[in-house]
Formats: structure tokens, C-alpha cells, sequence
């Protein structure tokens, strides 16, 4: 890994240069109030050198105990730190790169890894799912009878009757979108897990990690690999994934678009959730996140 002027604040590098430190600093992780995190969303490596990244390599020497400047130099103590901190698979991939014509990939497209150590849920996945959650600041039941709050959190199977303590809390004072993130954080957290279990070693793409994880959050266990006896699964969309038969993954999402009513327990398609399974879809194969209702 090899950088020729000085990154982060108040510098001028180049976007090759900026792109393997955020490249870099992703496979970092901290721990916040969501568990572990990267210091930089691989789904933003952009080249750009903004007050962002300043922040990030901030928060890299602040926890390594490296002396505080914001900026990552071509050589020295603190790129040295970086390059020991980052898996070897990845430092001898970032060694092959740098200033001399190769560039990181944005987004990571096209770029396969296991999901177990090297994927997050990415921002641009946050504000996917947050454009298909309607915000209910009180509890209310979704299209398929479940009593949900927040950014489509599941309180319990069937009609909202005051029972629960978040609908209890919530019935005076109204959820902030704030308090809606934090759960939503928390439930995007156990789909990954699922996810990540599933995946197993198999290589995959931010884009298509990330549709597998909003797959997953979405319809629960029918999304996961093994049928149920509430649940068929979706077993023919994670064995194609596991054989690397991506484009025929792809259109496995689209078979995923039934839904069970609670109050009746007949299973029927869901217009909302066709379209939402489009968009995964989209997502999981040409890495586009714009997908909306």
C-alpha cells in the first residue's frame, strides 16, 4: 500500500491515494452502540477528501494511541500501523495498488470476499431500507397484519392491543425517528448475522451482501435458506448464490414476494413487496440502491 502525498486534513492527495485509505480505514473496526463497525463505509469509497474521512483517521489514532493529526502520511508510524492493522488477504491487495495507475473499485463492485470479516450493512443499504419503512412514530400494523413501530420493527404477530412495552411507551409520547434508527440498527444487526451464518465462505459483493441482508430483515426466516413449518424459504435463492450462479440469484428474489396474514393464515402476493424484491434484485446484481416504492 503506497500513497504519495499526505491524506486527510486540510490536503490536497489524489483520488488513488484517498481511495486506499478509506479502502484501508473500512477494514478497521470499532465498537460503537450498533457492535462492531468499520471506520469507513465500503460502500463510500469515493476518492474524496473530505471532513469525513478527517474524522475517521482521527478516530484510527486516537484508538491506536498514534499522535492526533488527521492526516495519514506516505510513510511513518501511523501508515505503518494501518497496513499491520488490515487483514493480510486485503494488505496484499492494496500492495498491488496505489499511485501508479490501478484505482480501488468504488463500491466494491465486482470485488468478492467473504462476508463474514470483510461486510457491514452499508449506509446507502440504511437509507435503502429507511425508504421502504414508512416511520410510524406509534404502533400500527404493516400490510400483513404484524403490529410494527419505527422503521417496520415487529412488535408481535396480529392486531397492536397495548400490550407490548414499546406500544405502552409510545402511546403518549410519540418515537423519534432517532429512537426508530437505533431499533432499526438492532434488527439490521441480526439479519446480518443470519446473513454472514449462511453465507458461510462463499465470496460475494457489497451490493450483493447487503441485498441478501435487506432480504433477510424484511421477511425473516422466509427469506433464509432452509424451509420452516410456517415458512417455505428460499432455498433455490442460497443455493445459486452458493454455486456463484448470481444472475439466476437474482431472479430467485423475485419469487419471494408472498406474504402471511396473520389473522387469516392464507399466504397471497403483496404488491408492495413484489416491487420491493425488484429492487433487491436490482441491488443484489448491478449494485443500484435507488430502488423505491
Amino acid at each position: 500500500m503506497k500513497i504519495s502525498r499526505i491524506v486527510g486534513k486540510n490536503c490536497y492527495a489524489p483520488a488513488e491515494d484517498v481511495k486506499l485509505v478509506q479502502t484501508a480505514l473500512s477494514y478497521i473496526k470499532v465498537r460503537t452502540k450498533f457492535g462492531l463497525k468499520p471506520l469507513w463505509d465500503p460502500g463510500k469509497i469515493d476518492g474524496k477528501n473530505s471532513q469525513l474521512l478527517t474524522e475517521a483517521i482521527i478516530c484510527f489514532q486516537q484508538t491506536e494511541k498514534l499522535t492526533v493529526t488527521g492526516k495519514i502520511e506516505p510513510s511513518g508510524r501511523c501508515i505503518n500501523t494501518l497496513k499491520q492493522k488490515i487483514p493480510a488477504g486485503a494488505r496484499a491487495m492494496l500492495a498491488q495498488q496505489g499511485s501508479t495507475g490501478s484505482t480501488v473499485q468504488n463500491t466494491f463492485k465486482g470485488r468478492f470476499l467473504k462476508a463474514g470479516n470483510s461486510f457491514f450493512a452499508s449506509q446507502q443499504l440504511i437509507d435503502f431500507l429507511k425508504g421502504w419503512e414508512n416511520f410510524e412514530p406509534k404502533a400500527k400494523a404493516d400490510p400483513a397484519g404484524n403490529c410494527t413501530i419505527g422503521f417496520g420493527k415487529k412488535l408481535y404477530p396480529g392486531a397492536c392491543n397495548g400490550t407490548h412495552p414499546l406500544e405502552i411507551k409510545h402511546a403518549s409520547k410519540p418515537m423519534t425517528p432517532a429512537e426508530g434508527e437505533l431499533l432499526l440498527g438492532q434488527d439490521v444487526a441480526r439479519a446480518e448475522s443470519d446473513v454472514k451464518r449462511w453465507l458461510g465462505q462463499t465470496r460475494v459483493t457489497q451490493s450483493m451482501y447487503d441485498a441478501l441482508v435487506s432480504l433477510v430483515f424484511n421477511a425473516g426466516g422466509a427469506g433464509g435458506p432452509t424451509p420452516t413449518t410456517t415458512s417455505p424459504g428460499a432455498p433455490k435463492l442460497w443455493n445459486n448464490v452458493g454455486l456463484g450462479k448470481f444472475p439466476v440469484a437474482a431472479k430467485e428474489f423475485l419469487d419471494i414476494d408472498n406474504a402471511t396474514d396473520v389473522n387469516t393464515g392464507t399466504r397471497s402476493k403483496l404488491g408492495g413487496l413484489t416491487k420491493r424484491r425488484r429492487a433487491e434484485s436490482d441491488m443484489f446484481l448491478n449494485a443500484n440502491y435507488s430502488g423505491r416504492p
